[in-house]
């Protein structure tokens, strides 16, 4: 349940939106980045609260994003150009296939920008928009497409810990050779 959570919260940069003509963020990084996150998760009774850290990782070449959930045993690639999405289990050398979700770029929910604020010392813009869901949410993206914020009713939901622009190693954004494909099946 965690690691969807995270995965879901990360996804949330590419969920928000798509260019329109009214003024909108940039919701796709337009070059290479290497953000590492922090992910607040609320105590509950099984768990006392506490902050996880995800990292993600862009490449603008290849229009795939990587995300690294704060457990060892998945990671999961965005393929934006084919629309496609893997779960990855080095463990079990497999790799579960999909196509990406239908919110991920599909919102046409309008932005309010809201100021500018600085977050891991990159400058950002604070929108006010609505999640996949309808629920109002601000956001804080660069001026080149990475979200560094998100917040929804009044609660942390992510914020960047660390952004690194440099070039990313094709070879992270694809299935290992040798690993198993399962198609998941439609809903």
């Amino acid at each position: 349940m965690i690691r969807t959570s995270l995965v879901a919260a990360l996804a949330l940069a590419m969920a928000v939106g798509s260019a329109q003509a009214q003024e909108r963020p940039v919701i796709s990084p337009t070059r290479d980045v290497d953000v590492t996150y922090r992910v607040p998760q609320p105590a509950n009774a099984n768990a006392p609260a506490r902050v996880l850290e995800q990292r993600m990782r862009y490449t603008a070449a290849g229009s795939r994003q990587r995300i690294d959930p704060p457990t060892s045993d998945l990671y999961v690639i965005m393929d934006f150009a084919t629309h496609r999405m893997s779960t990855i289990r080095p463990n079990e050398r497999m790799s579960l296939d999909m196509p990406t979700p239908a919110t991920v770029g599909a919102s046409t929910a309008p932005f309010t920008r809201r100021g500018e604020a600085r977050v891991a010392g990159v400058g950002c813009t604070e929108w006010l928009t609505r999640d996949a869901t309808g629920e109002a949410t601000e956001v804080c993206i660069t001026p080149d497409g990475v979200l560094l914020r998100a917040t929804a009713a009044g609660r942390l939901l992510v914020e960047a810990a660390s952004v690194r622009y440099e070039a990313q190693d094709a070879s992270v954004f694809v299935v290992p050779e040798g690993f198993k494909h399962i198609t998941a099946p439609l809903p």
